[in-house]
């Protein structure tokens, strides 16, 4: 059975045991080029030890410097301080990155709530897309579709007259809330999850409350009562 090669981090470039990395970057850190590096290993007898473990070639050299540079920022956290402190002077962009990585936990608490927020909001331009009773219409046979209205008798409701109810509920929806948040927002996260509605090169609402208004209203149903959506808007596009 063949053997399984032991899986490396992606920034390992060398088989040297971690223990010994540490060592030879201490001195590395001290030793700038490859010629310093070599006599001052020669020279360190802490070393003699692990005499069959690596050598001081310049190829390993090479390799572990290359090793820094492209070490991440968790894995350079588990190296000794003096380490830490020397890879951080070297390469600043790491504290630039763990400034961004600590913001953006700051910040999610945040983004949660506006998320929420956003949603909530969505869900209702959902749910006003359907007053009047409309998400209580169901389909009969033959296409033919029944409404419940408020005193819970139900009436038969041709097509055209929900697609009327469906066109009311939008023209009230632009009044409230404007038609920058229908189009930009609730529309956008629409199409993400129900374009399949259309037929191809189709896109318009108008289009379902003409033609397919109880599609339409299936699709509001569930976007009213799930309260969450797919895709993005110019609001949550960046969280």
């Amino acid at each position: 059975m063949a053997m399984r090669k032991k899986l490396k981090a992606p920034c390992t470039t060398t088989d040297i045991p971690k223990h010994i990395k540490i060592e030879l970057w201490r001195i590395m850190k001290d030793n700038s080029t490859y010629n310093h590096w070599g006599k001052a290993i020669a020279r360190a007898k802490t070393l003699d030890q692990y005499a069959n473990d690596f050598s001081a070639t310049k190829d390993n050299y090479q390799r572990l410097k290359k090793e820094l540079e492209l070490m991440p920022l968790y894995e350079v956290d588990t190296l000794p301080d003096d380490l830490q402190q020397w890879i951080k002077d070297v390469r600043p962009e790491l504290m630039d990155r763990r400034s961004e990585s600590q913001q953006r936990i700051n910040m999610e608490p945040l983004i949660l709530q506006s998320m929420s927020s956003h949603f909530d909001h969505m869900s209702d331009i959902a749910s006003a897309m359907l007053a009047g009773n409309l998400d209580k219409v169901v389909e009969g046979i033959g296409g033919a579709y029944t409404i419940s209205d408020k005193d819970e008798t139900y009436r038969d409701i041709p097509q055209d007259e929900l697609g009327l109810a469906l066109e009311s509920n939008l023209e009230n929806i632009f009044q409230q809330c404007g038609p920058w948040d229908f189009w930009y927002c609730f529309y956008e996260h629409f199409l993400a999850e129900f374009s399949e509605l259309f037929a191809p090169n189709e896109s318009d609402i108008t289009i379902l409350t003409d033609k397919r208004p109880y599609e339409l209203i299936e699709a509001l149903r569930v976007l009213a009562r799930r309260k969450t959506f797919k895709g993005t808007c110019p609001v949550c596009k960046d969280w």
